[in-house]
């Protein structure tokens, strides 16, 4: 499997585009996956192995995929994925969105699967607001634009826009980007320097600051510290370790046991293995 990286650049049908978009926000959205997201991300299935459309969560299954009745009503986003990917390699299709404010937990995905899928994200609608992060890169997703994210990989993305984020997210068993696809990629450049953002060293102030939300901290708001601290690992060099033994550090430090062990926890279900 190849790294992260940018494979085009798609010239989307704004008003068509706009008319699916229009039936997707009138969609119930699950929140399957809820434990990655402080905040709020939520899926909708468009494709999936058993044609019900509250069935987000991505697991093996046998037989061809099937549309739900999201998926029948967004047809310009069906023929977009009909004319540019091999379609009979395809197990799932979902709407990704993030609300205000939100942010992933950094993660790993398929840990759960027998096999790694190959992930495709398209933007629909986004903002420069919008981040994503490949370890310790950070970087931008545009409108349009083709990404193979390489998920079994820690990852992680925010929304510091004021609209939600709504990406394309498609999985296929293929060995190979270029399998799933029906075009010729670009050049593979990786993610580009352009795209990206650096970002300056934690300073001792800052370090201090927050852990001196170890006063403060108990079981009821660690998350809303976790959160902080993946918001300035958007900003400042944190790797993603850091992220969680800052969080852990405060809890401990603030007695607040019970949230550093929800803390572990989900270090181990987000990058080592799921846990029930």
């Amino acid at each position: 499997m190849t790294h992260t990286r940018r494979i085009a650049r798609l010239t989307l049908d704004a008003e068509a585009l706009a008319g699916d978009m229009a039936n997707a926000d009138r969609f119930r959205y699950s929140d399957a996956y809820s434990e990655f997201t402080c905040g709020s991300w939520k899926g909708s299935a468009l494709c999936n192995g058993s044609g019900d459309l509250y069935d987000t969560r991505i697991v093996d299954y046998e037989g061809p995929y099937q549309v739900t009745e999201h998926g029948r009503q967004m047809p310009y986003v069906l023929d977009l994925i009909g004319r540019h990917f091999r379609t009979e390699h395809l197990r799932f299709v979902r709407l990704g969105r993030i609300a205000p404010g939100s942010v992933m937990v950094p993660h790993r995905d398929y840990l759960e699967l027998d096999e790694s899928l190959t992930r495709i994200h398209i933007p629909l609608h986004t903002s420069p607001e919008c981040f994503s992060s490949d370890g310790e890169t950070i970087y931008q997703m545009a409108l349009g634009d083709v990404w193979f994210i390489d998920a079994a990989q820690p990852h992680s993305a925010v929304s510091f826009a004021t609209e939600d984020r709504t990406h394309l997210i498609l999985d296929f068993t293929t060995a190979t980007v270029e399998e799933a696809l029906a075009f010729t990629p670009d050049a593979d450049a990786g993610i580009p320097e352009e795209v990206t953002f650096p970002r300056a060293p934690l300073t001792d102030a800052q370090r201090l600051a927050l852990e001196g939300l170890s006063a403060v901290v108990d079981t009821h708001n660690y998350r809303d510290v976790l959160a902080l601290v993946i918001k300035q690992y958007f900003r400042s060099d944190i790797s993603v370790a850091e992220i969680f033994d800052i969080v852990e550090r405060i809890a401990k430090n603030g007695g607040a046991t019970e949230a550093a062990e929800r803390i572990q926890w989900l270090r181990t279900h987000a990058l080592v293995t799921r846990l029930d």
